[in-house]
């Protein structure tokens, strides 16, 4: 069964807020990372026309050696773009600290959290998950390829790394995968959440904001198409994943607890029974 059909089934009312909002399914999104990552690493012509689109080149300092390429991402020195780019970095997070903190809250106060907050504690773990263990302290962390204003292509001293290769040449916060891109994808998890008239124009906002982050990493130099491409299906990925364990989670508990409640009631009826019965033990035994 898919994670839609298995939300459907399982919890209907997290399946009413998210049955009209595009929803690959985790067999899809695999295909595409790994198609994807194919495509990039079989031809990685691609990201080097790409961050060359936002690249302008210019003459070398006389020093300079006879092969090399100097120039820069003119976008990264803008500070309109740069104070952007910032306020696009801080939005998921605060985002999901409030969510965070609304499902504590919401526990502690409560100790239930109904539809709703099974819908925000999923979208919390999916980026606790994508964007801070497997994007930032996995990918990036160990993947070692240098982001493109490092590489000699684009004004900088180490090679071109092409996508899904493992080097040595970064040591940490490399540009394969960009977390940007994986936290901005983020903010599609949370649409659901949303009242249900504001949910289609919320997916498109943030659709649009992830797609500005992704087109202002490249023009800042600070990562390759493929970087932000595989980002989003991460994150997108993840999504898939702890919707799927959350929703078995919920399965178990409802079928534990209706085990428990039916053997209660059993062991009460049987009680009510033999309290019924007391009298008359009684009065046959004088």
């Amino acid at each position: 069964m898919t994670d839609i059909a298995a939300v459907r089934h399982s919890d209907p009312a997290i399946w009413r807020s998210t049955r009209h909002l595009p929803a690959p399914s985790g067999r899809t999104l695999a295909w595409i990372a790994i198609v994807t990552l194919a495509i990039f690493s079989l031809f990685p012509a691609l990201d080097i026309a790409a961050s060359k689109l936002f690249f302008v080149e210019t003459p070398c300092a006389t020093d300079a050696a006879s092969l090399a390429v100097c120039g820069v991402f003119p976008a990264r020195y803008d500070p309109v773009l740069g104070h952007l780019r910032q306020a696009l970095q801080a939005l998921p997070f605060i985002v999901a600290l409030s969510l965070g903190i609304w499902v504590a809250v919401r526990l502690v106060f409560t100790g239930r959290l109904g539809a709703l907050g099974r819908m925000a504690a999923t979208a919390f773990w999916t980026y606790a998950i994508a964007v801070g263990l497997v994007v930032n302290a996995g990918l990036k962390g160990y993947s070692g390829r240098p982001r493109p204003i490092h590489v000699d292509l684009f004004g900088g001293d180490l090679p071109f790394v092409a996508a899904g290769k493992i080097t040595s040449y970064c040591a940490s916060n490399c540009s394969f995968v960009s977390g940007e891109m994986a936290s901005a994808t983020w903010l599609l998890c949370v649409v659901p959440l949303l009242p249900a008239a504001w949910r289609t124009m919320g997916f498109a906002i943030a659709a649009g904001l992830a797609t500005l982050t992704g087109v202002l990493r490249i023009a800042f130099g600070a990562h390759y198409l493929s970087d932000v491409l595989l980002a989003a299906t991460v994150t997108l990925a993840v999504h898939h994943l702890v919707t799927a364990a959350a929703v078995k989670l919920h399965r178990a508990r409802r079928h534990f607890g209706a085990e428990i409640l039916s053997t209660t009631s059993a062991q009460t009826r049987r009680w009510l029974k033999r309290a019924k019965e007391w009298p008359r033990r009684k009065q046959s035994w004088t």
